[in-house]
């Protein structure tokens, strides 16, 4: 993915009336690889677990690593194609999810 947006963690307050799932999109160049696409197509109805990860210079271990929990697609974007525009076209799938927990790098204890 070319970039993350909309990581959050809603605060746990059972009193809140917002029952609003957390939604995350991701964003990417589009490419003749179409996995992106056809996962979201395959799993709309089931949940499961999707790792963010960030990678610094140094690609042997990332910096941080985000797990969206329950997590499953609600809508695929294809690109803006207009031949007049610069730029890449870029697809983006939304994503909503129950639980968000930062597993890397591990809290100090």
């Amino acid at each position: 993915m070319s970039s993350v947006r909309g990581l959050s963690m809603p605060a746990a307050d059972p009193t809140r009336a917002d029952t609003d799932e957390p939604r995350v999109t991701l964003c990417r160049a589009v490419t003749g690889d179409r996995r992106l696409y056809d996962w979201a197509a395959s799993t709309q109805r089931r949940r499961g677990e999707v790792l963010v990860e960030v990678w610094g210079s140094r690609a042997d271990t990332p910096v941080a690593v985000w797990a969206l929990l329950g997590a499953r697609p609600v809508r695929w974007y294809g690109p803006d194609l207009d031949a007049m525009a610069a730029g890449v076209a870029v697809e983006e799938l939304e994503l909503t999810y129950d639980r968000l927990e930062w597993r890397f790098p591990k809290p100090e204890r």
